[in-house]
């Protein structure tokens, strides 16, 4: 795996996980605005799933890094 592909890798991860939390901010932002109730447990749960689903992601991610480089397998360009 290049380098420039551990970092693409990691921004996608990254990104999914803040947009997951960006999300779930404008959840209970929408909250005291008066949104219809299913839309905002959709939006909710949708957020949380992707927060913890990006999160994940870039933390195999980190683990799968360093188990290649503890064999021996570094990454270039």
């Amino acid at each position: 795996m290049a380098n420039s592909k551990f970092r693409l890798y990691s921004f996608l991860d990254l990104s999914i996980s803040i947009l997951g939390i960006v999300l779930c901010a404008f959840t209970v932002y929408w909250l005291y605005q008066g949104v219809a109730f299913e839309f905002l447990l959709f939006c909710g749960t949708l957020g949380a799933v992707m927060t913890v689903l990006g999160t994940s992601l870039f933390v195999d991610l980190l683990k799968f890094k360093h188990r290649l480089n503890k064999r021996g397998v570094y990454f270039t360009n």
